[in-house]
């Protein structure tokens, strides 16, 4: 279970959890533990800056590619899939 103050936190309302308390529980289990690893000093440097945990070059250039390769697949093959299941029959 979660505290009053995490929900209030997490900002939603109070009345919603009450009446849905699992599924408010499970809703903001996530961003709370997410929220505990950033809130963690020594955890992510404040020094650490976009640019510095970018990946390299090599692998951005590669990753542009190929996912310019798998859209050049992917679309014409959806577009022929729609054109097939949207005849007139």
């Amino acid at each position: 279970g979660f505290h009053h103050s995490q929900i209030a936190r997490a900002g939603l309302p109070l009345n919603k959890v009450t009446n849905n308390s699992a599924l408010a529980e499970e809703s903001i289990e996530m961003p709370n533990a997410a929220f505990g690893l950033v809130d963690t000093d020594g955890r992510v440097s404040p020094t650490l800056t976009i640019a510095d945990a970018a990946a390299p070059n090599v692998t951005l250039t590669l990753i542009v590619w190929t996912l310019t390769a798998g859209a050049l697949l992917l679309f014409p093959s959806l577009i022929y899939l729609f054109r097939i299941f949207k005849r007139q029959r």
